[in-house]
């Protein structure tokens, strides 16, 4: 069997982690896996190209893989999310006739802004893989075949934290364009701050907005994230954070966040929106705070209460490995790549 997967970019999330880390798996069972990547990648351009000329070298390096599609004899070809963030849908439509399944792999709520485009992506694939029971909810109407699986870790690269010290490191990870989310937070870690002796690392892409926190009296930790130690960076964290705004946006999210802490055995606070209230089992495996008192109860909780923080830690990590692991879900997708009914 032959895999056509076109992708945003090797460092996007959804690449890393719905694609890349299931190819050595699947490739153990027999699938001759093609990846190909947006060049350059899909939000980006070559600055010495420029965005416009960038995008047409993006267009053909795509109109390639439409060929390679042609006389290549693919079974199947797996599409991240779209091919363009824009409106077109050409590519996909051009490599429809060329591969027996087309498969949609779909992780947030990009659809939003596009509904026509993603009503079209569907109707042209066998399948839409979708990352959680929300959005998998909008592509039922629209689609011959919808999947469920989450977005997943690979704990074999996960190891537990062992050792918790002072200060308590409170941590969050993400997207810079998330950290509105986390600057609600605000007040609140102020007035832990002024209490407890905590530091907030954050590991995101760019800083901005942090001096924020710090004029609140926050002792904050910046590092740049960078793929190759992104597990040792949050390591370092003691707790970690997943505050979210009830709006459809965040209703979408996957929770990788949460995924994460749990497999390095971090206990994990979210606030209960979307999949977080699927991921957690509050005061179980994690802690959903929706007030700013939740917020300011659970952390103190956690921080005072070494015995429930261990439990925790552990039953979160006992999730990551049972249900949001790759080993968990490469039946699926072994089951989707062959047209047949996932197993459950």
């Amino acid at each position: 069997m032959k895999v056509l997967f076109l992708t945003s970019g090797p460092y996007t999330p959804a690449t890393r982690f719905r694609i890349l880390q299931y190819i050595p798996a699947l490739r153990e069972r027999g699938i001759e896996c093609v990846v190909s990547h947006g060049r350059p990648a899909k939000y980006e351009a070559y600055a010495w190209l420029g965005w416009r000329r960038s995008e047409r070298v993006r267009w053909l390096s795509r109109r390639w893989d439409v060929l390679r599609a042609r006389f290549g004899r693919f079974d199947a070809a797996v599409v991240e999310r779209e091919v363009f963030s824009g409106s077109s849908t050409e590519i996909e439509a051009a490599l429809r006739p060329h591969v027996d399944r087309l498969i949609l792999d779909v992780d947030d709520g990009v659809f939003l802004d596009q509904p026509e485009k993603f009503a079209r992506l569907a109707e042209l694939a066998d399948t839409v893989v979708c990352g959680n029971q929300m959005i998998a909810d909008h592509f039922q109407p629209l689609s011959r075949a919808v999947v469920t699986i989450p977005t997943v870790i690979d704990t074999t690269r996960y190891p537990v934290k062992e050792k918790f010290g002072e200060p308590c490191v409170l941590g969050w990870t993400g997207s810079s364009s998330n950290l509105p989310y986390l600057l609600r937070l605000t007040p609140i870690l102020g007035s832990l701050a002024a209490a407890r002796n905590i530091r907030l690392h954050v590991v995101a892409d760019r800083s901005e907005g942090l001096e924020e926190l710090e004029s609140a009296g926050v002792d904050v930790r910046f590092t740049r994230w960078n793929p190759h130690r992104e597990t040792a960076d949050l390591a370092d964290f003691q707790i970690g954070l997943m505050p979210l705004a009830d709006e459809p946006w965040a209703r979408l999210k996957c929770g990788l966040k949460i995924i994460q802490y749990f497999g390095l055995g971090i206990p994990a606070v979210a606030s209960p929106v979307g999949a977080n209230v699927r991921i957690i089992r509050d005061g179980e495996n994690g802690l959903l705070a929706s007030t700013d008192d939740d917020w300011t109860r659970v952390l103190m909780s956690l921080m005072d209460d070494p015995e429930f923080r261990q439990k925790v830690d552990r039953a979160g990590r006992v999730t990551a490995e049972e249900r949001y692991s790759v080993s968990a879900h490469v039946d699926r997708w072994w089951d989707v790549l062959r047209g047949e009914e996932p197993s459950r």
